[in-house]
């Protein structure tokens, strides 16, 4: 995600504005604060988002906070829907840049931002990059020794366990294999 970014800001099709809330999200909104019109959908710190996302940048947003207040029941059935990440927005916001959508998926689902994320990776700059390595475990496996220990680093929504799992079947290691987490001591017998 951060490296497709970088190059999309690189490109200018991403702005440093745009980049920072989402990052950041509104922080201190100094406007007018409107009130939520669809607070089971849309928390304080989203709504906070959309009313700094319509003043602050309204050559892309302006007139979003109008259009959710008029056009609930449309946003609300956006918000509520199960795969957030792929549905059209409502109305003229379809139109956006795919990063400019994942603004609005962090203003009504923050929950869905990693995912979303991922789906932003694989349509701005392909599958490759999100796809983890079918063979990964076996070369990493031929390139260690017994003395050796293979460590895993993970970072947020890795998780290979279930390969490193099925690995070990494969080749009859489940019972000789330890998972360790981080700060784990093992004690052997040997």
């Amino acid at each position: 995600f951060l490296l497709c970014t970088a190059i999309k800001r690189r490109e200018g099709s991403i702005s440093e504005k745009e980049w920072s809330y989402f990052l950041r999200g509104a922080g201190i909104f100094k406007g007018a604060a409107l009130p939520n019109p669809l607070p089971k959908n849309i928390n304080k710190s989203g709504w906070m988002l959309a009313l700094i996302l319509d003043y602050e940048l309204p050559e892309i947003f302006g007139g979003l906070i109008r259009d959710i207040t008029t056009n609930k029941q449309v946003w609300k059935k956006y918000a509520e829907s199960q795969e957030v990440h792929v549905e059209s927005l409502p109305n003229k916001w379809n139109n956006l840049s795919a990063f400019q959508k994942l603004l609005l998926i962090r203003v009504f689902r923050p929950e869905s931002v990693l995912i979303s994320c991922t789906e932003y990776v694989r349509s701005e700059i392909g599958s490759y990059f999100i796809e983890t390595a079918a063979g990964a475990v076996e070369n990493v496996f031929q390139d260690s020794l017994k003395t050796t220990p293979i460590i895993f680093i993970l970072s947020q929504g890795a998780d290979p366990t279930i390969m490193i799992m099925k690995f070990a079947e494969d080749h009859r290691y489940r019972d000789r294999m330890a998972i360790l987490s981080l700060g784990c001591l093992l004690y052997t017998s040997d």
